[in-house]
């Protein structure tokens, strides 16, 4: 059985695209703009990519409601680099040139906890809260001088404002900068962004893809 997926896009992207391929699964593109009340009606899950412009997706409030209610009815939905999701916004956009991103969780992306990865001088939107359980899988921290591993303390999970990629609740993963476009930009180490792509394509659709 194929799994359907809802894309809320303003432009084609190495991630869209990659959906696209893979096994087992069948999506429709829609403009961020387009969706009403009953669009992801036959939708098992939706992914919002706001990373194809260099400045954040704003999703217009019939758009964001009918994400919300869709998510509400437990179906699973991934934002990156949109400046409102869920019950949540984020603050305007800024560079991370000085900042490293770090594995906070293991388990969810197949590799060492505190293992660095690279996103190349990008752009994020940190969430000015977070939900009361949200769990981070990525965080931002600043001078790191490593090259491949930087062991984290609770604090460090903790601070809402360096999430990177996070689940916001048990059915809304969130990320907070350009992840859309990972192949053209260069992610570094490529072995260990594959993992992350993976893990969070697998998580969206529900079953290995």
């Amino acid at each position: 059985m194929s799994v359907s997926v809802a894309i809320i896009t303003r432009g084609e992207s190495d991630l869209s695209r990659l959906l696209q391929r893979c096994d087992g699964v069948s999506t429709v593109v829609f403009a961020p703009h387009a969706l009403g009340p009953h669009s992801l009606d036959t939708f098992d899950c939706a992914c919002v990519f706001g990373g194809t412009h260099e400045e954040p997706l704003v999703l217009p409030a019939r758009s964001r409601s009918a994400l919300e209610a869709f998510s509400a009815a437990g179906k699973r939905v991934f934002y990156e680099y949109a400046l409102s999701f869920a019950q949540n916004y984020c603050m305007p956009p800024e560079s991370t040139r000085f900042l490293r991103l770090v594995c906070a969780d293991g388990a969810f992306t197949g590799m060492p906890e505190g293992t660095l990865l690279d996103e190349q001088c990008n752009f994020r939107s940190a969430p000015y809260y977070k939900c009361r359980g949200a769990r981070p899988v990525l965080v931002y921290k600043k001078g790191l001088t490593q090259h491949a591993c930087e062991p984290l303390s609770e604090s460090d999970k903790e601070d809402h404002t360096a999430y990177g990629v996070w689940f916001e609740t048990p059915t809304t993963a969130v990320c907070s900068f350009r992840l859309c476009n990972f192949v053209r930009a260069r992610f570094a180490p490529v072995s260990v962004w594959r993992r992350v792509v993976a893990a969070l394509v697998e998580w969206l659709c529900g079953t290995p893809v």
